[in-house]
């Protein structure tokens, strides 16, 4: 019981200092997506949103090297947003123009 004790006495010093500095940082969400282990890359690019694999396999099974596009290791699996998402979807959506409310 002791060391429970002990250790919530040092988490009640550490935390006000690990809350501060995590506030101080500004979120950069499509970043911590690109990069986060273990998910797959986001689509940085403007995607059909009813998009299956054939558009995206267009250039990213193009074995040329034409398209510049990072060759997909699985090209079996042909709908890619079931686990890849567009990078920009903090952007607002518009209707004709306008902004969504």
């Amino acid at each position: 019981m002791k060391n429970v004790l002990v250790a919530l006495a040092a988490l009640a010093l550490i935390a006000p200092g690990a809350s501060a500095a995590l506030a101080a940082q500004p979120a950069d969400f499509d970043a911590q997506a690109q990069f986060a282990e273990g998910n797959p890359p986001v689509i940085p690019h403007k995607i059909v949103d009813n998009a299956k694999g054939e558009s995206c396999l267009t250039c990213h099974l193009d074995l040329s090297g034409a398209s510049k596009a990072p060759l997909c290791p699985h090209p079996v699996r042909v709908y890619c947003t079931s686990c890849h998402v567009r990078s920009d979807l903090g952007t607002p959506a518009t209707l004709k123009g306008k902004v969504k409310k």
